[in-house]
């Protein structure tokens, strides 16, 4: 694919991604979970609508996608958001981890793979 096919590709999945996030606003439907399912179909599990070439860059943009989130979050975060909410945020954000690698270990013992 050249690169006028690659930047369409790239517009109309913002375009796309902007009227999810725009029907998450109008509606009480999380925003992240209408991009979720905007990807999910619109990628190779679902209608395969994204063209192979724009596909090999989806770990690159998911890098760029997950910094510029974590740039927005940690813009919001003040001292006083942290003094407030700093117990709250480590216990949620503990209690997230540990779940994960709990669910992780299960299923990879579950699968008869080696664990650590």
């Amino acid at each position: 694919m050249e690169l006028p096919g690659f930047l369409v590709t790239l517009g109309v999945l913002f375009l796309f991604g902007l009227v999810a996030d725009q029907l998450g606003r109008i509606t009480s439907l999380p925003r992240v979970t209408l991009l979720l399912l905007l990807g999910l179909v619109a990628g190779n599990s679902g209608f395969g609508l994204v063209p192979d070439e724009v596909a090999r860059w989806f770990e690159e943009l998911s890098v760029v996608a997950l910094t510029m989130v974590a740039f927005l979050l940690g813009g919001s975060l003040s001292l006083r958001n942290l003094a407030q909410h700093g117990r709250a945020i480590l216990s949620i954000s503990l209690a997230i981890v540990i779940s994960t690698v709990a669910v992780v270990t299960i299923g990879l013992a579950a699968a008869g793979l080696p664990v650590g």
